[in-house]
């Protein structure tokens, strides 16, 4: 097995601790939805825009997030909330939803 090296500390990349997030890494979230306490595995700009839609439409996260569960098409609520986000956006700029 091949060890890859980071090129400014000379330690093995997978020792190497990681510092900062980066923006696209997916997360974690708990939150509430409906009454239950579940989470979601979302990255960091979906997670931004679906507050930023929450805040818009006067809704707490938690409450946005229980109707796209409602309204959901996929079992998967992490992606139901992206497709949600995307939608969303499309509406916004007036692009044809698919």
């Amino acid at each position: 097995m091949r060890t890859t090296y980071h090129e400014q500390k000379n330690e093995p990349i997978h020792k190497r601790r990681r510092t900062g997030l980066h923006p696209s890494r997916v997360q974690k979230r708990s939150i509430v939805v409906l009454g239950h306490r579940t989470s979601v595995s979302i990255e960091t700009p979906f997670w931004d825009q679906l507050k930023l839609l929450a805040s818009r439409e006067r809704l707490t996260l938690s409450d946005l997030v229980g109707k796209v569960e409602c309204e959901k098409q996929t079992p998967n609520l992490s992606s139901a909330i992206r497709l949600f986000v995307l939608d969303q956006l499309l509406r916004t700029q007036g692009e044809p939803r698919p």
